[in-house]
């Protein structure tokens, strides 16, 4: 059997990782990007304070992101014990946001389940996050801890999400003996793991292309011996593959898309009374911001000056993405003054917009990933097929390179 090659569309972190995977493999890669640089939602904006995060601040660590990290040259920089301290804010930001009887009902539910009938924390079929929360949880932990958590990661709508899309690859995936757990950065931000998977991809003879991939090229029969990867957003690969495979588009039309901004602000002094990784706002909380992440104590030596990330949109304020800058700033020094009790004596922002960030994991999105065609030679990938996480894309981009590479 010759060199098998193998063509990607996106060169997100979904495109890169399968790339030298597959590079690695002995496969002739091709990747073409319609984007002037490479990484899609990741990369690190390098500003005269510090640094920005444009999309992920960090990656969850396992035994296969170690295993990259060596393979392409760079070095995770794990998060700062203070990062472990996390806040949600019930009245104020405080560590643990339950009541004492909303904590007593907590525990007896789990000891109860844990104890006698653990099937029962399983999601089921149809069953949103919000009914899981409440069937396993109660009320107020549902309210005040289930739904501002997994907001911070998803940005969805717990009493719209699938419990089973969110919480199986969460609380239910095995983990190997002995994995690593934690967050993990690089010393130059995200960019620093964008920028090795391009380099070390091109070392091993991967062909970057930065080329718009027309509906019409992919309806054109792939030469013998070749496979494709549509690595794009869900709504992208809908657009792609409207030639080709018109069902699978429809069914991957129909996909609500989440908007979201980051705005990065940096300050003159350091705030220390709320020192963490962060803190989350449930939907009565007085402002408009999702969560605010205190960047400055999650990884050390990479922040610069003092600053904060504050996230906006997502399905609960999907109007957000229309606000204009001296709005969002306006808005961050009320709602630092309003829950945080901190005055904001600002140096800088940087503000990064995203129409179209993430897929909603809704239980109509639920059915149609269980109804999803596959085609012969045609392989999908990307942070819409079952887990938003990198973490999990990485577990994804190794299925598909065994699969490829086996086929």
């Amino acid at each position: 059997m010759g060199q098998k090659t193998v063509q990607i569309v996106g060169a997100g972190f979904a495109g890169l990782s399968l790339a030298w995977l597959l590079a690695r493999c002995g496969c002739r890669v091709e990747i073409r990007e319609r984007a002037a640089r490479v990484g899609g939602l990741l990369g690190t904006h390098r500003v005269a304070s510090g640094t920005a995060e444009a999309g992920a601040n960090g990656i969850l660590v396992t035994a296969r992101l170690v295993e990259l990290c060596r393979e392409i040259g760079v070095e995770p920089l794990f998060a700062l014990k203070a990062s472990k301290r996390r806040y949600i804010w019930r009245g104020a930001p405080t560590r643990w946001p339950l009541t004492v009887g909303e904590t007593a009902s907590l525990v007896g539910r789990m000891a109860a389940k844990l104890l006698f009938n653990r099937r029962a924390l399983r999601p089921v079929a149809g069953e949103t996050l919000d009914a899981w929360g409440r069937r396993n949880l109660g009320q107020g932990a549902a309210d005040f801890l289930l739904a501002p958590a997994l907001q911070g990661i998803y940005a969805g709508d717990s009493k719209r999400m699938s419990a089973s899309l969110i919480l199986n690859p969460l609380l239910f995936k095995k983990r190997g003996k002995g994995d690593p757990h934690g967050l993990v950065s690089f010393r130059g931000g995200m960019q620093d793991l964008v920028d090795a998977l391009e380099r070390k991809g091109r070392e091993a003879g991967v062909v970057f292309h930065q080329q718009q991939v027309t509906p019409e090229d992919l309806a054109q029969p792939p030469p013998s011996g070749t496979e494709r990867v549509v690595a794009t957003s869900a709504w992208d690969a809908a657009a792609l593959l409207t030639g080709c495979a018109p069902a699978l588009a429809a069914k991957l039309r129909t996909v609500e898309v989440l908007p979201l901004v980051a705005v990065t602000v940096f300050f003159r002094i350091q705030q220390n009374k709320y020192p963490g990784f962060g803190c989350l706002f449930p939907a009565n909380a007085p402002t408009r911001a999702l969560g605010a992440l205190m960047n400055s104590y999650i990884f050390a030596g990479r922040a610069g000056i003092y600053n904060e990330t504050w996230i906006f949109g997502g399905a609960r304020d999907g109007a957000a993405i229309n606000l204009t800058d001296q709005e969002l700033i306006t808005e961050i020094t009320g709602s630092r003054q309003r829950l945080f009790g901190l005055a904001s004596d600002m140096v800088e922002s940087k503000i990064t917009r995203w129409p179209q960030a993430l897929p909603h994991y809704t239980l109509p999105w639920e059915t149609t990933l269980q109804t999803l065609p596959e085609l012969p030679g045609l392989h999908l990938h990307g942070n819409w097929l079952g887990g938003i996480g990198l973490s999990h894309i990485l577990d994804r981009s190794h299925l598909l390179a065994e699969r490829i590479t086996r086929a």
